[in-house]
């Protein structure tokens, strides 16, 4: 497995992930803006196939994370770990001083994901995810390499 920059070629194999897991997900033209925007945008390949991916944008010496996602196949093998681990080494690399990020409220597994890795809950946006019945709260989390 390895994490190397998403290319246009991807985003068939990104969506189909995209769509498999959220029942709210973005459409392929979003990837594409992302692309085109020169955000980071990774993927992670083993043996061919796309296993995950994960988008981010940086502003100034700050980095957001937009979008991570592992396929069903593929999770709780270290996929995740492996993506945000590429992107820090990237962060680090650029003089980045925060990262953050919001996650689902009811994502327990991708909280403690965060957290082994020292991202910690700065906040919570009210409503912030779409969910089967209303709206879901989401964490704000942050990992601050100044401390």
């Amino acid at each position: 497995m390895y994490v190397r920059a998403m290319g246009d070629a991807d985003l068939e194999s990104v969506f189909c992930i995209e769509t498999a897991s959220y029942p709210n997900p973005w459409s392929e033209g979003i990837f594409q803006d992302c692309l085109a925007s020169n955000y980071y945008c990774s993927v992670l390949e083993d043996k061919g196939h796309i296993c995950g991916y994960l988008i981010a944008m940086s502003v100034a010496d700050e980095v957001n994370i937009l979008n991570i996602c592992v396929s069903a196949n593929s999770r709780r093998e270290g996929c995740g770990r492996l993506l945000l681990a590429s992107l820090l080494q990237h962060a680090r690399k650029n003089a980045i001083q925060k990262v953050f990020l919001e996650v689902r409220q009811s994502n327990l597994p991708a909280q403690l994901l965060y957290q082994s890795i020292g991202f910690y809950q700065a906040g919570i946006r009210k409503e912030y995810y779409p969910a089967q019945e209303g709206r879901e709260d989401a964490l704000v989390m942050v990992l601050d390499f100044k401390n």
